[in-house]
C-alpha cells in the first residue's frame, strides 16, 4: 500500500498488541480513497490468511 500510494500505514503497539496504524484523515481524502484503502487491506489480509493456511480445509 505504501509502494503504490494507496495508503500510509505503519506498524505500532497498542496495549501490548501489534496493530496496523493507518492514516485516513486528510482534507483531500475522498470516499474513493477510503474504499481503495479498505479493499487493499482486505486483499492483504486474505493473502496473509492464505499464506498461513487459515480458512482452508
Amino acid at each position: 500500500m505504501l509502494a503504490d500510494g494507496t495508503a500510509r500505514t505503519t506498524g505500532s503497539q497498542w496495549r501490548g498488541q501489534a496493530v496496523l496504524r493507518v492514516s485516513v484523515s486528510n482534507w483531500s481524502t475522498t470516499d474513493t480513497d477510503v474504499e481503495r484503502s479498505l479493499a487493499a487491506m482486505a486483499t492483504i489480509a486474505e493473502q496473509a490468511r492464505s499464506d498461513r493456511g487459515v480458512g482452508t480445509d
